[in-house]
């Protein structure tokens, strides 16, 4: 104690602190600053007119890789398209673009990359394909002067940080299976012009080839994110795996140069046309917050009423779009139903779309959803029977005449309804049938067209 004493008396802080006033005057309150409530009015407006520049973003990101999908459609008119359908490629995991992908090509593994973390791995990959490029381009440019093209694009070298991006989102962290490095990008007017820019690749390339990609290109395949469509070539180049990227200009001139941008958004956004789902971005919202963002939606469109729209009103057609997935999802059907049918009458005369065009048919089925929540169930089944038309129009084995076929008995409608009930299979072994003859007659046309090229 007598210790404690001395060190204290050594001090300079005093032992007790004793003040005769506070700090604060007694009448003096403690209050938070004061805040402008129009700032704070003006701060909800702006995250109300983001949420909306979002949304009609990613339903933006939808429409363009819907378009795709169209294009696509009219490509399988091309006579040629059965046989290109047909090829089986080489080395083709038929997963190009996905998480987790199968891929059967791979940049030669090396003793030092033992030793080596993936990042400086990926940095001498990037080196071997700064050596490689330049014979890249002399193979492309023979392939693209044999068949007359005009353009080569020649894309930058792959950093090495995007590249250990690539492979562990896609390949499980391997940076070996990362083969577009060193790529080049070449472009073909028709099928007929890619069947023959494989041939030149596989009569005079075969012992470079390590990969020729064309699942993207099938029918039973999906796309990639974003819809877009491809063929891609892997070549051996003093062994560092290049990658020729071949673009049918039909799907190309879509977005341009654009495309890998909105590829590359789609990704970021989760965004693909067989799972995703416009609504469910609007599920969890505030019912007041969502009533405000139908405001922001409507304030967009105030330049052009819904009465005066017109098919080539694009962008409005878009916005009316989106905002009735919000009236539906608000629970607002009648506002979506005068909506869609405008919607709906707007794509019927657009002669890019038509009456049975798929985008046309995706509004009656939001129009027939909206029409059912209110009970009008006699005009939904008059849509419904609207969309199964232009359906029956799109197919081109269309059998949905049968049963009226039957009650005349035209074209022995009633024998083929017998066969089928004692022989089930046999539409399946016609279809199939059916497949084969159409692959034939198209292998046979391009013997015929082989010759333009080859002569």
């Amino acid at each position: 104690d007598v210790m404690d004493e001395a060190e204290a008396s050594k001090s300079s802080i005093p032992k007790n602190i004793v003040a005769d006033e506070t700090f604060w005057e007694e009448d003096q309150i403690i209050a938070p600053l004061p805040s402008s409530h129009s700032s704070v009015e003006k701060k909800f407006e702006t995250a109300v007119t983001s949420a909306w520049a979002f949304f009609r973003f990613i339903d933006g990101l939808m429409f363009d890789s819907r378009l795709y999908d169209y294009k696509f459609q009219q490509l399988q008119d091309d006579p040629l398209y059965p046989y290109l359908n047909s090829l089986v490629g080489i080395a083709d995991g038929g997963e190009d673009g996905y998480i987790n992908e199968n891929k059967r090509i791979m940049q030669k593994p090396k003793k030092e990359y033992m030793n080596q973390s993936p990042l400086r791995i990926c940095h001498s990959l990037a080196r071997e394909a700064v050596a490689a490029l330049p014979k890249l381009q002399v193979i492309c440019a023979d392939i693209g002067g044999r068949l007359g093209m005009q353009t080569i694009a020649v894309g930058p070298i792959k950093k090495p940080t995007a590249a250990l991006l690539k492979s562990e989102r896609k390949y499980d962290g391997n940076p070996l299976l990362v083969t577009d490095y060193c790529r080049v990008s070449l472009f073909v007017a028709d099928i007929a012009t890619l069947l023959a820019l494989i041939e030149i690749v596989l009569s005079k390339y075969s012992s470079v080839v390590r990969r020729i990609k064309l699942s993207n290109l099938k029918s039973t395949h999906s796309s990639l994110i974003g819809g877009y469509r491809d063929c891609k070539i892997n070549v051996d180049i003093e062994g560092h795996i290049c990658e020729i990227q071949v673009h049918l200009e039909s799907l190309w001139n879509l977005k341009e140069e654009s495309g890998y941008l909105h590829y590359k958004r789609c990704t970021e956004n989760s965004v693909t046309l067989s799972t995703f789902d416009l609504g469910r971005t609007l599920d969890g919202l505030d019912r007041s917050f969502e009533s405000d963002l139908i405001k922001a939606g409507e304030a967009s469109v105030r330049s052009t009423p819904i009465d005066s729209l017109r098919y080539n009103n694009e962008e409005a057609i878009r916005d009316y779009s989106c905002l009735v997935s919000l009236y539906l999802h608000h629970g607002m059907p009648v506002r979506a139903e005068y909506t869609l049918r405008k919607l709906v009458k707007v794509r019927a005369e657009n002669p890019n779309f038509g009456p049975n065009h798929a985008e046309t048919i995706l509004f009656l089925g939001l129009l027939y959803r909206s029409l059912k929540s209110q009970h009008k169930f006699k005009k939904a089944a008059q849509v419904r029977e609207r969309i199964s038309r232009a359906e029956r129009c799109q197919r081109s084995d269309d059998d949905s005449d049968l049963f009226g076929l039957c009650s005349k008995d035209q074209c022995k409608a009633i024998d083929f309804v017998v066969d089928m009930i004692v022989d089930p299979s046999r539409k399946e072994r016609k279809e199939e049938q059916d497949k084969a003859d159409k692959v034939e007659q198209s292998r046979k046309y391009w013997l015929e067209v082989r010759r333009s090229f080859f002569g």
